[in-house]
């Protein structure tokens, strides 16, 4: 892992991906990952549509959800498209990344136009596991404004259908840690976002090498 302050990241050993379906990617989880607050991870969800033009999606979360919190961490639903070597959207996802990436306790990965420094929502395109990360992030496609509702261990996003990039997998609702790992590419646009120069001190100049490990 990269030596990075304040990101809490802790080296660890998971089974990389032997296949690509749902299915296998969800049978490597993580359970109860001992360097993750408690509360990250899900043990279960859905997505539904509302009516013609809103999605809900919703994750009971392992413990009481924080409203803002310094974790890398977040929830996230897969689309029926889900395929990690297609290079298309493959999920929606609401996460908080209070990022200080050189210790001058600012957050440095402000990706957002909805609450920067606390939830908010991506799409994102995700490539196969590498190292200790479930899947790569390739790149995140967007951020789409959401209605995010948090409370205690519930966690509910209402998702307008034209922000959706298809139709959701249903019962399906997973907690994810982020990680920074070298063996995954530079997600894109975090070359963009983040500034170059502390690109440049982290040895990342081409962007953060981001993944996700799946917690349940």
């Amino acid at each position: 892992m990269l030596n990075i302050p304040n990101l809490g990241l802790v080296p660890m050993n998971t089974k990389t991906i032997l296949g690509l379906s749902v299915l296998a990617v969800l049978a490597v989880s993580v359970t109860g990952a001992a360097y993750a607050a408690s509360w990250v991870g899900a043990s279960g969800g859905d997505a539904e549509m509302k009516n013609k033009k809103t999605w809900v999606l919703t994750a009971t979360a392992l413990d009481k959800v924080p409203r803002q919190t310094g974790e890398l961490a977040g929830f996230g639903w897969l689309y029926t498209t889900f395929d990690p070597t297609d290079n298309a959207v493959d999920a929606f996802g609401i996460t908080t990344h209070d990022a200080d990436l050189n210790g001058d306790g600012k957050n440095d990965v402000r990706d957002s136009n909805q609450n920067k420094d606390g939830w908010h929502g991506h799409n994102f395109i995700f490539a196969p596991g590498a190292g200790a990360a479930t899947l790569c992030v390739a790149e995140i496609a967007d951020a789409p404004t959401s209605g995010i509702s948090i409370k205690g261990d519930s966690v509910k996003v209402n998702l307008r259908d034209s922000q959706a990039h298809g139709d959701f997998i249903d019962d399906v609702g997973v907690g994810y840690q982020i990680v920074v790992e070298p063996a995954c590419g530079p997600t894109v646009p975090t070359g963009d976002v983040v500034d170059q120069e502390i690109l440049d001190t982290l040895g990342v100049p081409l962007g953060l090498p981001l993944g996700i490990i799946l917690i349940s």
